[in-house]
């Protein structure tokens, strides 16, 4: 569940960088561009790939408890 919720919060900071990047391209120069592009591209899929493995990753099983005997 708590995964899920980290999940859903990741979406927010994709989302700025998706508006982000589609906001840089107003800027004129091409070298003043493209490193506010790179760097909100990657942030973005970043969140974007860990939102995602949060998400349908699946869970480990837990290690079997012991019983707390001991053997004779």
């Amino acid at each position: 569940m708590l995964r899920k919720i980290f999940a859903v919060l990741l979406l927010a900071p994709a989302a700025f960088c998706a508006f982000g990047y589609l906001a840089s391209g107003e800027l004129q120069d091409s070298a003043e561009r493209l490193p506010w592009q790179i760097g909100y591209g990657a942030v973005g899929a970043l969140c974007l790939l860990t939102a995602g493995l949060l998400m349908f990753a699946r869970s480990r099983p837990a290690p079997p408890k012991e019983s707390g005997r001991t053997a004779s």
